[in-house]
């Protein structure tokens, strides 16, 4: 059975839009990777840091020893 012109075109439009937004999703998905890296990037550097400054604080803290009291 041959297809009518009304269903080729309908099947032409329907290629071409799937097509169109096959386009646009490998367009945007580097960009998007990029900023989740950049995200990833952000969180893991802010955790580095709070962990570094938490270990500095809590070996300070128990290398000075007891603190001090207060006589009198």
């Amino acid at each position: 059975m041959r297809d009518t012109r009304a269903e080729d075109a309908k099947r032409r439009k329907l290629g071409a839009a799937v097509f169109a937004l096959l386009a646009v999703v490998a367009a945007v998905t580097p960009f998007l990777a990029g900023a989740h890296a950049i995200w990833i990037a952000v969180g893991v550097g802010t955790g580095v840091v709070l962990l570094v400054v938490s270990l500095t604080i809590a070996t300070d803290s128990d290398l000075n020893g007891p603190p001090p009291q207060r006589i009198g």
